[in-house]
């Protein structure tokens, strides 16, 4: 019970779900080690679909495939020079129902089966130093955004 006391005093840090999420079952030593990394600017995030494997129906949560051409070695050279790697996913989404346990389950089955190296999976967007993401737009300043996306 202790455990669930602490992590719940870190509700402002990201949310109560995201942080009961992440911090679980941790001992005290174990959140203090995991947010040295964070205040560090040690952690990346990255996409699972169309990022590591190829971008698919999030359906009954199997991930199809292979990774992507130089994921795993990527995500290694990210584990060597010290960084947490969380997997960030839209399959684990309560809004897209099913049993979240076992998607979660089959996604990190995926990762293991291609030893693609990860600390933590979640739908929760996480502090990181860097996000990966198939989808993103690298941010400079909103005229920018307003001329890519000819919204004028």
């Amino acid at each position: 019970m202790k455990k669930l006391i602490f992590a719940a005093q870190l509700g402002s840090l990201g949310g109560d779900k995201s942080v009961k999420s992440r911090f679980n079952g941790k001992t005290k030593e174990e959140i203090s080690e995991a947010m040295k990394k964070v205040r560090k600017g040690k952690v990346v995030c990255i996409d699972l679909d169309g990022t590591l494997c190829k971008q698919q129906p999030f359906g009954d949560g199997f991930v199809e495939g292979e990774p992507k051409l130089a994921a795993k070695e990527a995500l290694i050279g990210f584990k060597k020079t010290g960084y947490k790697i969380i997997i960030l996913t839209t399959r684990l989404n309560p809004d897209f129902g099913g049993d979240l346990v076992w998607k979660k389950d089959r996604v990190i089955a995926w990762l293991n089966k291609y030893e693609i190296p990860f600390d933590e999976v979640t739908n929760n967007k996480p502090s990181a130093d860097m996000y990966i993401d198939n989808k993103a737009v690298k941010f400079m300043d909103w005229e920018e955004v307003i001329r890519t996306w000819k919204l004028q």
